[in-house]
């Protein structure tokens, strides 16, 4: 069972005398949203508050869902596995693509695009989420 991890920018007004804490890369003052979503389109995890200027690797590794991964607190059965893009770690639950920083091998660049194919399942609830509350 395959479980879609991601994670979106909410831009925000700039919270008084907050200073560039909320200004990310984009240029604009944001939140960040990590959420997880299974196949159904269907929110399992919301994490959102954390401020725009975090990379998505710091978002996770400070957030519930890695503290109880690592520490198998949600007594997942063996045959769920989470899909995420190059800012999550690879583990044992945790699958994510080979890395582009070299020539990849037929191979790989086909796993690379079966997990892409898997990872628009959180784009698409993004973007339902969306249309329906216009936000």
């Amino acid at each position: 069972m395959l479980r879609c991890n991601e994670s979106k920018h909410i831009v925000i007004r700039c919270p008084s005398k907050s200073g560039s804490e909320f200004y990310n890369y984009k240029k604009d003052y944001s939140v960040i949203l990590l959420v997880t979503v299974d196949a159904n389109y269907k929110f399992i995890y919301i994490n959102v508050g954390t401020n725009g200027r975090v990379n998505d690797v710091l978002v996770f590794s400070k957030s519930t869902f890695n503290e109880v991964l690592q520490t198998n607190t949600l007594n997942l059965p063996t045959e769920v596995v989470f899909v995420g893009d190059d800012a999550f770690p690879l583990r044992k639950n945790i699958m994510e693509p080979y890395s582009m920083t070299r020539p990849l091998t037929i191979k790989e660049r086909i796993f690379n695009y079966r997990l892409s194919r898997v990872r628009r399942v959180s784009e698409n609830a993004f973007g339902i989420m969306l249309s329906r509350f216009r936000v």
